[in-house]
């Protein structure tokens, strides 16, 4: 009798454990890639709602990936045009309004926008046809 209640308790036990695991990020699909694979724009899908991303290697640091939210669809279409279109001053920091609070700079040199992360050390580089490419390709799904 002791062995049956010590099996029961240890499946229920389980049973409980794997009910509260779940995807933290949900389904991802990668859309379209640029640079060889290293510039990503995926397609999130979490409980039903869609969401879009960027995933790039960190320019930086290497083999280092850096996730930049967008949004929905209407929201990461606005951004990326804007971002596309805008012609900032010489140093001008430019705020992406997106749910991580990321940040961005325009390099001439490299004519890309350096988009940072959470801790503004890290960066990725996209450039303005990536952008507009990426808006196209949202805009059509």
């Amino acid at each position: 009798m002791k062995k049956l209640i010590g099996i029961l308790a240890v499946v229920l036990f389980s049973v409980s454990a794997m009910a509260q695991v779940s995807s933290q990020s949900g389904k991802l699909e990668v859309m379209k890639s640029f640079r060889l694979g290293t510039c990503k724009l995926v397609k999130v899908e979490k409980e039903g709602v869609v969401t879009y991303q960027i995933t790039a290697l960190i320019a930086n640091a290497a083999s280092h990936e850096l996730d930049i939210p967008l949004g929905g669809k209407d929201a990461a279409t606005a951004l990326l045009t804007s971002l596309a279109g805008y012609k900032p001053t010489k140093g001008e920091i430019v705020n992406l309004n997106n749910v991580d609070g990321n940040t961005a700079t325009y390099s001439k040199f490299n004519g890309t926008w350096q988009i940072y992360g959470r801790g503004k050390t890290l960066y990725i580089a996209v450039s303005r046809k990536e952008l507009l490419t990426m808006s196209e390709i949202i805009g059509d799904k």
